[in-house]
């Protein structure tokens, strides 16, 4: 992602300076929301809370998933 973009790093600037960082990885990344999806996923299962997501929202990921997969495989833009 932008100028100078690489994959084996990242860049940050800050009031310290500028440094390269490896890239985190997924879990690094997006533990803290994975939990509170897992959290928020029992709570509902449990009956404490509704859920938030209806079945359109699993139907659409699926298409936009589908649709980079077609796209990896082609490697062509897809129409999502």
């Amino acid at each position: 992602m932008g100028q100078g973009a690489a994959r084996d790093h990242a860049i940050a600037c800050d009031a310290r300076g500028v440094s390269r960082q490896p890239p985190l990885d997924f879990l690094e990344r997006f533990n803290e929301a994975f939990v509170y999806e897992m959290q928020a996923f029992v709570a509902a299962c449990r009956g404490e809370t509704p859920l938030t997501l209806e079945l359109a929202d699993a139907t659409e990921a699926t298409r936009i998933g589908l649709a980079i997969t077609r796209s990896l495989r082609s490697g062509l833009p897809q129409e999502v």
